[in-house]
């Protein structure tokens, strides 16, 4: 819980905090009508408190469980995941691993060249990833039977994972196909509209977070919520940046929690960690980020964050 504690809280916070985010800020910040990155500088001073939340929170519960294993949420769980060999030793970095662990920088810089220039994605990048694991097999000395036989074994391990991917995109799909969820948003932001810009802006927060477990993903949720969000907050005195500040830390925060999410879903399987013992670990920090979002969205009012 501690690797993918500091994993997810990382990406969760960075995406709720971020200044530059070309596939969530940007994009909302086009929806409502905003400049590109307009308003970084108040959102680069959230980085700091923020963060800080999310090095406590796992720092605490790292802490914890090395004094007392046994405080662990997932104490007595076998994960299945281990990295010695049945001797109980760990395998020697020998010539052939480094040659492995060689190649497969050279491809994770590849995969990264690929992204930034020619747009790769999940096509691209399966392709990409098949190929390495079929290079590993033969440099292995596995030999093509080998290889084969030991790719289907890690592939059929993943099975529980790829379902729990399904269900969560299946979902929001149901959503998003029934053509609802714009009568939902209308419907919870309205009575935004009876209350001040203050308490407003916190209300857009707490739709927007709710939003997320419909919508895990980001652009979608922009492309739903801001054509509807940011008029609303006109009505009620709260700037079109304010109304994307709600956006990003309803997205980036409860993407570490909603069960809809696909990718947390994938971490968790692949970790071995029951989704109820996750809850455990990560719904107090939610509740302390989101304390410190609505007080952000507060002051962003008050000082007419623009």
């Amino acid at each position: 819980i501690t690797a993918i504690g500091t994993l997810v809280a990382g990406y969760g916070i960075g995406y709720g905090i971020a200044f530059m985010n070309p596939f969530t800020l940007v994009l909302a910040q086009n929806v409502a009508g905003l400049p590109p990155l307009s308003g970084w500088e108040f959102r680069l001073i959230l980085v700091i408190p923020f963060l800080l939340v999310g090095f406590h929170h796992v720092w605490s519960y790292a802490k914890k469980v090395l004094k007392d294993p046994k405080a662990s949420y997932v104490y007595g769980i076998d994960s299945s995941i281990t990295t010695q060999t049945s001797d109980g030793e760990y395998p020697e970095l020998n010539a052939r691993r480094k040659w492995i662990l060689s190649v497969t920088v050279l491809t994770l810089g590849l995969l990264v060249f690929g992204i930034s220039q020619y747009g790769w994605y999940l096509v691209e990048l399966s392709a990409l990833f098949l190929a390495l694991a079929i290079v590993i097999g033969l440099m292995s000395g596995f030999g093509v039977n080998i290889t084969a036989s030991e790719f289907t074994k890690g592939a059929a391990e993943l099975t529980g994972t790829a379902l729990l991917i399904g269900f969560a995109r299946s979902i929001a799909l149901l959503m998003e196909d029934g053509q609802v969820l714009h009568t939902v948003v209308q419907a919870l932001a309205s009575p935004l509209a009876i209350f001040g810009a203050e308490l407003a802006a916190v209300g857009m927060l707490i739709i927007q977070s709710g939003l997320n477990f419909f919508i895990p993903s980001g652009s979608g949720q922009a492309f739903v919520s801001m054509p509807l969000m940011g008029p609303i907050g006109d009505l009620v005195g709260v700037s079109r940046q304010v109304s994307v500040l709600a956006f990003q830390f309803g997205d980036g925060l409860m993407n570490m929690i909603v069960p809809t999410n696909p990718v947390l879903m994938g971490i968790l399987g692949l970790a071995g960690i029951p989704y109820a013992k996750w809850l455990k670990f990560i719904v107090p920090l939610i509740l302390k980020l989101l304390a410190l979002a609505a007080v952000a969205m507060v002051i962003a009012v008050q000082i007419g964050f623009s």
